[in-house]
């Protein structure tokens, strides 16, 4: 069950197809934004690609329990489309929800309505999906896998999830199971928070309003030349800048500052004026790290 937010809808929403057409209106996290590409290469170029799940009767059972559920028939091109036709691939159960932005249904409203969509989802996968592979699990174990695992203690919706991921044996079953309990490595930890610095030259005598001016060009420069997810997420943590002085009487400090700073992989501004107020053209003023 995959979800994602549509910005334009008021009601959750299940998709029941994809389309093998990459056509992003903006860039994801990492920059990639193709426009009318494939999804996979050996299909055709819109080709569609179906859920196997009857998504008509789970959204009529879901809103017969008091849920306000829709069914479409466009994923829209971005990265929803493009995770769901990558998906349906694999032949096994899946679908899309698409959920609407919490000011046109709070957060309570949703975890009740997908809580209350994720058991309708379960009742009709079940038939055709778990069973069949708890079949195919015993015929190649030689053992019912998902009867094996409630006997020795196992929840039966998590043995059932082990079989439908396709655990053929008691063992395949409880390393899914259990890998994660059993000492796998710790998440790495968060990124540090990115800030942006500002390294001003305060011995060529610019004013307080001169210095802002070029400290801004060092800012807006720093931040159009980081690649946009950089940007992205440094506006989205409170745009941090901090403003430093360079060491005074040493006119290169700045230069070689950037050349180190390029050096480590940083996006780089080094600011030199146009020399129409205060200092001649060329005086490198700031550099933005």
């Amino acid at each position: 069950i995959h979800l994602g937010v549509a910005v334009t809808y008021d009601r959750i929403t299940l998709e029941r197809c994809a389309y093998n057409d990459a056509s992003f209106r903006v860039a994801d996290a990492n920059g990639f934004q193709p426009t009318g590409e494939k999804i996979d290469e050996d299909a055709a170029l819109g080709a569609v690609r179906r859920t196997t799940i009857d998504v008509e009767t789970v959204a009529a059972a879901a809103r017969s329990a008091g849920a306000h559920v829709a069914v479409s028939d466009d994923a829209g091109r971005f990265v929803c489309n493009y995770l769901y036709f990558r998906s349906l691939a694999g032949g096994a159960p899946c679908v899309f929800v698409h959920v609407p932005p919490l000011d046109k249904l709070d957060l309570a409203s949703q975890l009740e309505a997908l809580c209350l969509l994720r058991e309708k989802l379960v009742d009709a996968v079940a038939p055709a999906g778990v069973d069949v592979l708890a079949q195919v699990a015993s015929l190649a174990g030689g053992v019912d896998v998902k009867a094996e695992l409630v006997a020795l203690g196992i929840d039966p919706e998590r043995a059932a999830f082990a079989v439908a991921a396709g655990c053929a044996t008691v063992e395949q079953a409880m390393e899914l199971v259990f890998g994660d309990e059993a000492g796998s490595a710790a998440p790495p930890p968060p990124p540090a928070p990115l800030k942006q610095v500002l390294v001003v030259r305060s011995d060529i005598g610019m004013s307080p309003g001169k210095v802002a001016a070029q400290c801004a060009h060092a800012a807006l420069g720093g931040s159009r030349n980081a690649d946009a997810a950089t940007a992205r997420r440094w506006v989205a943590e409170g745009e941090t800048v901090i403003v430093v002085s360079a060491p005074r009487g040493d006119a290169g400090y700045l230069r070689r500052a950037a050349a180190a700073a390029a050096a480590k992989g940083l996006p780089t501004c080094l600011v030199a004026d146009a020399g129409r107020t205060e200092v001649a053209p060329g005086t490198e003023t700031v550099l933005g790290v």
